[in-house]
């Protein structure tokens, strides 16, 4: 049986130029962007279907993880709300039975300048660094797939982390949904975009699943660069952490899931 897990976040959905757009408690927002995100996710489990998966499996990975509108998905889907307080974060519910990765929605990583809702994990850090590289979400969320040995097939959303995975994984079916320069958005029809994905989907599954994976490297050294000094002093004190600079603390293990729990303590805000 041919399983799909797809990572779900918003900030790469097509057309979105403003993080108050996203976010519930602000006048901005008006819901259009959650509905555009099911729609995409949507289209990507269309095109799954079409080239034979057989179960898909839906985290949705932004906010509070209730953005996305569970009954306009496909009715053969399951969806993962909320957080379930785990150090895979944003992969959570990911095992090794699954056939590939969908990540869909993907924003480029803090501290580049490739789009105005760049960041990584949220708004507290500067940049997240692995092994001297900036690195984003979506580069730490395929390197979790890889961990547990599964590939990621696809990847939509803005042209800056789209470009850079691509880079890290040559295999890898992509999409862009948005282009930015300065903080202007541009971006295609989308209901073009949609159909874009559902392709992109369908060749995904027919692609050479062993250009599709990371490298792990042997060793991994985490940095986060805190916007306040407070924050990298605190998070010094996790065990086999240290403070590198005022507003830098790093970590360094070979074993990923490791660094994932460091994330999971030092950098998320997903804590109870």
């Amino acid at each position: 049986m041919s399983k799909i897990f797809i990572c779900a976040d918003i900030e790469g959905t097509a057309n979105i130029q403003n993080p108050l757009e996203l976010r519930k408690s602000e006048p901005l927002y008006h819901g259009y962007f959650a509905e555009q995100m099911t729609r995409e996710i949507s289209a990507a489990c269309r095109g799954a279907r079409e080239a034979g998966a057989e179960m898909i499996l839906i985290k949705d990975s932004h906010g509070a993880g209730d953005n996305l509108l569970p009954d306009q998905l496909p009715e053969d889907t399951e969806l993962i709300r909320g957080w379930g307080l785990h150090p895979y974060h944003m992969m959570f519910g990911i095992e090794a039975d699954f056939d590939g990765v969908f990540l869909t929605g993907c924003h480029s990583a803090g501290g580049t300048d490739s789009s105005p809702l760049a960041h990584t994990n949220n708004s507290k850090n500067c940049w997240v660094k692995i092994n001297g590289e900036i690195a984003g979400e979506a580069y730490i969320n395929s390197l979790t797939a890889a961990y547990v040995g599964v590939p990621t097939l696809l990847i939509t959303g803005d042209a800056g982390i789209c470009k850079f995975m691509k880079e890290k994984i040559p295999g890898v079916e992509m999409v862009i949904t948005t282009t930015y320069a300065g903080n202007a958005s541009r971006s295609r029809h989308p209901r073009t975009v949609d159909e874009e994905i559902r392709r992109a989907a369908k060749r995904a599954l027919s692609i050479s699943k062993g250009q599709c994976y990371p490298k792990m490297p042997k060793t991994f050294q985490a940095e986060i660069s805190f916007c306040n000094h407070l924050r990298a002093r605190g998070a010094s004190f996790y065990p086999g952490a240290r403070l590198k600079e005022s507003h830098i603390v790093t970590f360094t293990h070979q074993d990923w899931y490791e660094v994932l729990r460091f994330f999971f303590f030092v950098l998320s805000d997903n804590l109870v």
